[in-house]
């Protein structure tokens, strides 16, 4: 959180409402400390907005490389040497090379004095194999080893400015874990945008785990401001004589610390933290490489996706195992982890992917529990295939088509029961269950019958039309199902032909051959229509209905690019794999 300046003794009022872009001095008028601090908060606020158009709060501005060392070799040692206590000069082991009696050596990049049970260790990089057998190539419990004057000239020792000139050994614990392999993260120097501010990082190296090279945690910058006196700094006085005056201190200063530090993976205090990476097991899980852009990285995911899409640069793969590791399975994880046999952990493989033009990639597996199927529904003779080209549905079917031969079928005018005319022609591509099953009643079990090559006589349409459908020597007829049309007004029907109309339009909405349907129940076939409240019946009515709702019967011709119209029913899978 940003620093607050409007306090004793510095006083930055400062209100960007105001719209305050500059301070005028005037002759003959004191300049306050105020003025003079608002001045440099109007020039840093400045900077601020155009900073935070390209860069996020903490992004990487001039790279920092981050490296985790997972071969951050150690040795124990024992408190003592020839008597004399090895804290005294464990510092001054630094960047030497030390060495054991077989030509074994190895700098020294790092220690830490004793801690609890923890005993004086130092961390370093083996620079050869030993020249006795030039195999060995660790350092042996109970040696003792010695950074030599010989080994640590600045010829032999380029990290070294001056010649060492007193030898110091060491001797190693007489311990099994006396000899092993941390683990570290170290920072190189950089800049991240930080409130506002490009703050510039120093070279950093922090230990994650002492003795163990599979460390969990979030690496990244803790940041510290503070105010800095000449009290503090002896360099903020007054050097207007070329040397510092401590009787004249002068202005103090803020200061924006980053300072590298390590966190739990499950820790949530970041309100003062940047992260920068993040290790699990040893397995790196996150890693920042390039700067976070801000306003410019929408622009630029805009574009991408624009010109582009959402698409895979390295496909995510997916790794099918089992949950609990059984040992002889590939399972994930033991059942004292946390297995679980009624699951299947997915792996996925790491990958990189652009999503509407904005990067993402991952760098480790992860892991996804999924619940197995335990439940299943038995499905018995339902038909799966898919339809092709061109269907309409029917019932009552008597028969079947021959789809080999793409049989010709006619289109007729009234449904099988009454006396239909042929109208137009059709050839049968397919005839598949629709919905019910074939041990049902056929009178009310509807198909999709695949029709095409559909040749209407003049003056006639397939959707208002056509009632059923019948081979040449009927023995294939079916009758369409209707998708009826619903009509204007309500209608009442006697035990005559006459049909009486309230509201309705019958001299546009009805024409003879229609089949009307009243509350859902067929009345008849029209003969004629006298005008928009009257028509007649080709029979009488088969129900008496008062003031009922109206409509025409419809065959519906479903087509391969009216998609909403096809309806399928999706059954689990009968076979349960596990």
């Amino acid at each position: 959180m940003a620093t607050n300046f409007n306090v004793v003794p510095y006083y930055d009022d400062y209100d960007s409402d105001k719209n305050f872009h500059r301070v005028l001095f005037r002759p003959g008028f004191a300049v306050q400390a105020r003025e003079l601090t608002q001045l440099q908060t109007i020039l840093q606020k400045q900077l601020e907005r155009f900073g935070s158009h390209v860069f996020q709060e903490g992004s990487m501005v001039i790279p920092g490389d981050l490296n985790f060392d997972l071969e951050y070799d150690f040795v124990k040692l024992q408190s003592t040497y020839n008597g004399e206590s090895v804290e005294t000069y464990r510092a001054n082991l630094l960047d030497k090379i030390i060495s054991n009696t077989s030509g074994l050596k190895a700098r020294v990049i790092g220690s830490t004095a004793v801690d609890g049970t923890d005993p004086i260790t130092l961390y370093i990089k083996y620079e050869n194999t030993a020249t006795s057998d030039n195999t060995t190539q660790v350092f042996a419990r109970n040696e003792v080893l010695t950074a030599t004057n010989a080994n640590n000239t600045t010829t032999t020792n380029t990290n070294l400015t001056s010649n060492q000139t007193t030898e110091y050994s060491v001797q190693v614990e007489d311990t099994e874990t006396a000899v092993g392999t941390g683990s570290a993260a170290r920072v190189h120097a950089g800049a991240y945008y930080v409130l506002g501010n490009f703050v510039a990082n120093t070279e950093q190296t922090i230990l994650l785990d002492k003795y163990s090279n599979t460390p969990s945690y979030r690496i990244g910058f803790t940041i510290t401001e503070s105010f800095v006196t000449p009290e503090d700094d002896s360099s903020l006085t007054d050097n207007a004589r070329g040397s510092t005056n401590e009787n004249a201190p002068g202005a103090h200063r803020y200061k924006i610390l980053l300072t590298l530090a390590k966190k739990t993976l499950t820790s949530t205090d970041d309100d003062d933290f940047i992260e920068l990476a993040r290790i699990n097991g040893g397995k790196v899980e996150k890693f920042v490489k390039y700067a976070d852009y801000s306003e410019l990285e929408h622009t630029l995911a805009r574009r991408t996706y624009d010109e582009s899409g959402s698409y895979e640069v390295r496909p995510f793969l997916m790794d099918v195992r089992e949950h609990l590791d059984d040992g002889t399975n590939r399972g994930i994880f033991t059942a004292g982890n946390g297995g679980d046999a009624t699951k299947v952990a997915l792996g996925i493989e790491p990958g990189k992917a652009y999503v509407e033009g904005y990067e993402l990639e991952t760098m480790t597996q992860q892991i996804v529990a999924v619940d197995k199927p335990r439940t299943f529904d038995r499905v018995t003779d339902k038909p799966i295939q898919t339809s092709v080209g061109n269907y309409v549905l029917v019932e009552a079917l008597v028969g079947l088509p021959d789809v080999d031969s793409f049989e010709q079928v006619n289109l007729r005018d009234e449904l099988t029961a009454d006396s239909p005319s042929t109208i137009g022609t059709a050839r049968v591509r397919s005839i598949e269950l629709h919905d019910g099953d074939y041990t049902g009643t056929l009178a009310t079990t509807r198909f999709k019958l695949g029709l095409f090559d559909i040749q209407m006589n003049s003056g006639k349409d397939f959707a208002r039309d056509v009632k059923s459908v019948a081979n040449s020597g009927a023995t294939f007829t079916c009758d369409i199902d209707s998708t009826d049309v619903t009509l204007t007004g309500t209608v009442t029907t006697t035990a005559d032909p006459t049909v009486t109309g309230q509201g309705t339009l019958f001299l546009t909405e009805v024409q003879a051959g229609d089949y009307l349907i009243v509350n859902g129940i067929n009345v008849g076939v029209v003969s004629s229509v006298t005008n928009n409240l009257s028509l007649e019946l080709a029979a009488n009515a088969s129900s008496s209905i008062t003031a009922g709702q109206l409509k025409r019967f419809s065959a519906d011709l479903v087509r391969p690019d009216q998609k909403t119209s096809i309806r399928y029913k999706l059954f689990p899978c009968k076979k349960n794999p596990w």
